[in-house]
């Protein structure tokens, strides 16, 4: 495997206390590799004159053009996976949403499957190689009261965009 332009960026704030306002641990991440950008920032639970705020936690993922959304709040588990994709040159590419929302443990799922290929295709001297998802598996994982769900994608072709 091999990565391009490895970027690793890691701050961390601890715990500070003042005027009785206890702010816990924030911390900043970002990681950049390849075609490949991962960002997390997690807002720990802040309390502060009988008021609470719980852990919200905002991740982003974004491949390829692919972006991946994840937000947290406290008991709420909202997911949602969408693959936007562009009908250019007489090539269609479609769309995959994967939906999930977790409340009280009550589970709501919404899931759409498509096949998507990216043919190369040129434009304005921009190249965007081949592209292919195929055979995603998404597989139920219970635990501790908690509905966590796998996804894989196999076969995957990720091949370099060049500008």
């Amino acid at each position: 495997m091999t990565h391009d332009n490895i970027t690793h960026d890691k701050i961390t704030h601890d715990k500070i206390t003042h005027d009785k306002i206890t702010h816990y641990k924030i911390t900043h991440y970002k990681i950049t590799h390849d075609e490949m950008t991962h960002n997390k920032i997690t807002h720990y639970k802040i309390t502060r004159n009988k008021i609470t705020h719980y852990k919200i936690t905002h991740d982003k993922i974004t491949h390829d053009k692919i972006t991946h959304h994840k937000i947290t709040h406290d008991k709420i588990i909202h997911d949602k996976i969408t693959h936007y994709k562009i009908t250019h040159d007489k090539i269609t590419h479609y769309k995959i949403t994967h939906d999930k929302i977790t409340y009280n443990k009550i589970t709501h799922d919404k899931i759409t499957h498509d096949k998507i290929t990216h043919d190369k295709m040129t434009h304005d001297k921009i190249t965007h190689y081949n592209i292919t998802h195929d055979e995603m598996t998404h597989d139920k994982i219970t635990h501790d009261k908690i509905t966590h769900y796998k996804i894989t994608h196999d076969k995957i072709t990720h091949d370099k965009i060049t500008h």
